[in-house]
């Protein structure tokens, strides 16, 4: 479960910085290290999430989430879609393009009914 997970990477996290501040033997310097590895950490995940891999055209797949939404929407056969194409196709079927977003609803422009 998550919570599992969460109390996992916590005691990584504890055990890290642990290390860290045995090793530098100060408190606000072993921060600054953990902190530094941490954004790090994030980078790493970041880039890896973004280098997706490509078809051998050089297109990137459509994405799960993409595959997802669309099915929600009623579309099957995507297997064969890019991601762009994905895009393209979710954009005509919201009603949304980058000229023209959809307004999210706040209390001032709430419809009621």
């Amino acid at each position: 479960m998550i919570i599992d997970e969460v109390q996992t990477n916590l005691d990584d996290y504890l055990e890290a910085y642990e290390r860290i501040r045995e090793r530098v033997k100060d408190e606000h310097v072993a921060s600054m290290i953990f902190q530094e590895l941490a954004k790090d950490a994030r980078t790493s995940r970041i880039n890896g999430q973004r280098s997706q891999p490509k078809l051998s055209s050089g297109v990137q797949p459509i994405t799960e989430k993409q595959k997802a939404f669309l099915a929600k929407l009623g579309v099957r056969d995507t297997e064969k879609m890019s991601k762009q194409e994905a895009s393209a196709l979710l954009d005509r079927l919201t009603g949304e393009t980058n000229d023209q977003q959809v307004p999210q609803q706040t209390p001032m422009n709430r419809r009621v009914p």
